[in-house]
């Protein structure tokens, strides 16, 4: 089988989404109809289907989405440009999927540098790796702390929670896509985040390092090529 090339694979992935994604949004709007005008002609069985064929839609079209996120990260990177790495996180916790206040009462920033790169790749990184430190966890107190590390070789951003890390045979498995180590109706999503977080630091010749945290639960580091941090007045 012939390998595509990046341009051929982000557009055959578009290609493919398109055109599942028409039926599938069709799919859903017209399952929400259902649900808001016929539920009163629906015996318990039928509206038991109906919420599965609601749902299933939706999970299918936020699985393609994130596929389609995937494949765009495969092709060129977007203009470099130069980043406040504090005012980026705290616009992700000002826009978390808990409230804002929890949010910032629950992620410790410590100071962060300016770097060079890609905006939009940084910030999906970030959030991603935030919000699963939010949402992974069984403590009433979740604990997010963000912080920056030079090492020899490279440079780290560091992101560690308190919450209920991964064991370690299962660490080499998680950054594959749409791979899920839990039931979704105990964690939501869809199994991309990590796989998105690793494909980014690829794309700045860097890696993506897990391992258990002195917090209690996970700590990812992001490692990105040395030479990327600047002053930050030129920000």
């Amino acid at each position: 089988m012939t390998k595509l090339e990046g341009h051929e694979y982000q557009a055959l992935v578009y290609a493919v989404s398109h055109d599942l994604g028409a039926p599938l949004r069709g799919m859903h709007n017209f399952a929400k109809l259902l649900r808001e005008n016929c539920t009163d002609c629906l015996d318990d069985q039928a509206k038991l289907w109906l919420d599965v064929v609601y749902k299933d839609s939706l999970k299918a079209q936020t699985m393609i989405n994130g596929l389609l996120t995937y494949s765009r990260l495969e092709s060129q990177p977007p203009p470099v440009e130069a980043i406040n790495l504090n005012n980026m996180v705290e616009n992700i916790i000002a826009g978390s999927l808990v409230s804002a206040v929890e949010a910032k009462n629950h992620v410790e920033v410590m100071p962060l540098p300016a770097i060079m790169g890609p905006y939009d790749h940084w910030y999906l990184l970030l959030k991603e790796l935030i919000t699963n430190g939010l949402l992974y966890q069984e403590s009433d107190l979740p604990k997010v702390r963000v912080s920056f590390i030079e090492a020899p070789s490279s440079d780290i951003i560091r992101i560690e929670d308190n919450g209920i890390g991964i064991a370690p045979d299962k660490i080499s498995q998680v950054t594959q896509v749409f791979k899920r180590l839990h039931a979704e109706t105990d964690y939501p999503g869809v199994g991309l985040g990590l796989s998105h977080a690793e494909r980014i630091l690829q794309q700045q010749h860097g890696f993506l390092d897990l391992s258990p945290s002195d917090m209690g639960g996970l700590q990812v580091d992001c490692h990105f090529a040395k030479g990327k941090v600047i002053s930050p007045e030129l920000v």
